[in-house]
């Protein structure tokens, strides 16, 4: 299958599956979703998701400090506000990340780098809607099948592991 139709494919299978039953939002503000014409928030693409974007009119896409065997990681920033139908498949399971441990295990989680701009980050994985949580499990799942995907969720599983120890030695100072 080609990059642009596995991205679809994964896009159509979260399509109606959101964090909450109710919009998530309305308690932040659409933080997440808006330009806020602060320090933009940006997502990293998944291998080879630049190519079910094109034409996506209000993202622009661009090469992050991130690298992965010594090549930038795209990152998609909105402009002004998000298209929820043209969203990039970070958007469509965030707060959540497929984590991926040091021996290769994956296990969904809420992500620890969603805490700066995502009230959900406080729940427990239970508390968020159990179709939108079995979405991204399966996505997950499909993500491990494929070498380069299975290797940035590693790749970024190491990002989060450097930011949490970060945030600890913060807690400690």
């Amino acid at each position: 299958m080609e990059p642009k139709d596995f991205y679809h494919y994964l896009y159509r299978k979260l399509n109606k599956r959101t964090p909450l039953k109710n919009d998530c939002g309305t308690l932040c503000g659409n933080a997440c979703c808006v330009d806020s014409g602060e320090e933009p928030l940006g997502m990293y693409l998944f291998p080879f998701e630049e190519e079910a974007l094109q034409g996506t009119k209000n993202l622009t896409i661009e090469d992050s400090d991130f690298l992965i065997n010594e090549k930038p990681v795209k990152i998609a920033f909105c402009h002004p506000y998000c298209n929820r139908r043209e969203r990039p498949l970070s958007c469509r399971i965030f707060p959540l990340f497929p984590y991926v441990d040091r021996l290769g295990k994956m296990q969904v989680i809420i992500d620890p780098r969603s805490r700066d701009c995502c009230p959900l980050h406080r729940l427990e994985r239970n508390e968020l809607s159990s179709q939108f949580v079995r979405g991204v499990r399966h996505i997950a799942k499909l993500l491990m099948m494929n070498e380069s995907t299975r290797e940035f969720l590693y790749e970024t599983s190491r990002l989060i592991d450097e930011e949490l120890e970060l945030y600890c030695q913060f807690l400690k100072s």
